[in-house]
This record gives C-alpha cells, structure tokens and sequence, in this order.
C-alpha cells in the first residue's frame, strides 16, 4: 500500500538574536506535536524581555503594534490553509503585568499561542494552554483606516449557554452587567493564587503544585477556578503553576468521560482588563 506523505514545511520568521539572545526561558517543557497537522506551520514569534520590552521578528514593537502586526500575519497565512500559532519566547523574570499584556493584545486577533521552553532556537519545546479568557475587543480589516486594520467593540458575545460561567463570562465582557451578577450568583466558585513555583493556594488553603489528586479534589465540586491576577509575579512562577493546573486537566481525562468532564470547572485567568469589569459590575471574588 502506497504511503501519502503530507506536507510538511515551516514558515520561520526571521530572528533578532543581538536583541533575544539574552532571554532566558523556562524549562521542562514538552515537544509541541506539529506532526499531526496537515496545513503549513506558519510561526509567528514573539519575544518578551524581563523590562517589557516586546520584539516580533527584527523589530522592538509596543503591545498594540504587536496585536496589529499578528492580525496581519493571520491575513497573510489564513487558518483554511496554515496551522498559524505564535510561540511566546518570555524571559524567565519578567513580571506577569507584561505577560498579560502581551495575551491580551494576541486575543484580539484570535491567534493561537504556545509557551517556549528550553531553546530559544528549537521552536518545537514548549506547552499549549487552553483557558478561558475572552477579550472586550477584536480586530477586523477596514480599508479605510491608514493601515486596514480597526479596532470594534463585541455588541454582544455568542455565548452557548449551556454553562452558567460561561454565560457570566460572556455577559461581563459585553458589560451587561446585571446579567452577569445572576449568573455569577448561581455558581460554586474556588480562587487559585500561586505563591511560588511549587506552592499555590485555593481559597486560601496551601496545595503542593506537584500534588495533582488534591488539587483536583479540591476544585472538582466548583463550577469555575479563578486565578488570581499578580501583577509583579515572575513569569518563572507563572510557568511552573500552568504546569500545575495542565496536570490537573490530565487527571479529569483519566478519571471522567466527555459528558462528566464538562461539569468539572474552567480555568480562568483573571486579567487586568477583567478586573476593571468586575469593579464595573461590583463583583469581588
């Protein structure tokens, strides 16, 4: 039987190492299993350095420069045709306040990103997180804009409705704010604050991070964990936590089936921009 071999090419944007060389990443990260995917793999990387600093391809660019410039990306290398990810190179002692920034920025063009790890020259190292984190904008083509891009505000999100934090999610970001407290009313909530890189706590109980069964024990009965937002955490204690809570979502895919599985909680970060909508909407949490 004839074998097919599929296409496999990868679009590597060209580097700056007089500028990156210095990142240092974190490590024991895995290998990100691009052989499965059957479009071209179009890498659209980001570096991130300790003082804020953001550089896409040869170039140090402000946050808002990088969300255009990854939308663009997105134009040139549509998803029908390429598997388009950004893989995030962040230094090891950046504050999260840049890491958020930098998600909140790549959110709005809807791109895919993964964190690096290991090698700043083997761009196959790393970890994929799934959360949710929704965004009060996204960017769209507009021809009469100097540069074709705008920015518009979500009318209203399409929610599901088939959980009730995510219809709080999607109400709070489309500041309907009323809705979201009836909905934030309704469910179990726990909240995960990490404190170093192999402690965290869950509503103020300290968990080892390494200690998978008892987060997951812990958590289980919530609809919805949310993680705290730590504005001058390093990026190094940041990074070993989402390890923590990937190791988590492994355990629920041993222990439960699909339709069990869905009423295990979500993660969701808590972001700067979250947080100004909760104020808005007189929700602490």
């Amino acid at each position: 039987m004839k074998k097919l071999l599929l296409p496999f090419a990868i679009l590597l944007s060209s580097l700056c190492y007089s500028q990156i060389k210095d990142i240092q990443l974190p490590k024991n990260g895995g290998e990100m299993n691009f052989k499965k995917s059957r479009r071209i793999i179009s890498l659209f990387d980001v570096y991130l350095k300790k003082n804020g600093d953001v550089y896409v391809q040869d170039s140090l660019v402000s946050f808002e420069q990088l969300g255009n410039m990854a939308y663009k990306f997105i134009i040139n290398h549509p998803f029908d045709k390429f598997n388009t990810i950004a893989p995030l190179n962040i230094d090891v002692n950046t504050p999260y306040k840049y890491v958020d920034k930098l998600k909140k920025e790549l959110k709005k063009t809807q791109i895919r990103y993964y964190y690096r790890t290991d090698n700043i020259e083997d761009f196959t190292l790393g970890i994929y997180l799934f959360s949710l984190e929704p965004t009060l904008f996204y960017r769209t083509s507009d021809e009469k804009s100097p540069d074709g891009i705008k920015l518009i505000t979500f009318e209203e999100y399409q929610s599901s409705g088939t959980s009730n934090h995510e219809n709080f999610i999607y109400n709070l970001y489309s500041k309907k704010y009323k809705l979201a407290k009836e909905f934030f009313v309704k469910m179990k909530i726990k909240k995960m604050k990490f404190i170093d890189s192999t402690t965290l706590t869950i509503g103020g109980k300290k968990f080892s991070s390494n200690d998978t069964e008892a987060i997951h024990n812990e958590i289980k009965e919530a609809d919805i964990c949310f993680i705290e937002y730590q504005p001058e955490l390093p990026y190094s204690i940041y990074f070993e936590n989402i390890q923590c809570i990937r190791k988590e979502l492994k355990l629920r895919n041993k222990l439960y089936n699909k339709k069990d599985k869905m009423r295990i909680p979500n993660y969701s970060f808590i972001s700067h921009e979250m947080l100004e909508l909760l104020k808005n909407a007189d929700i602490k949490i």
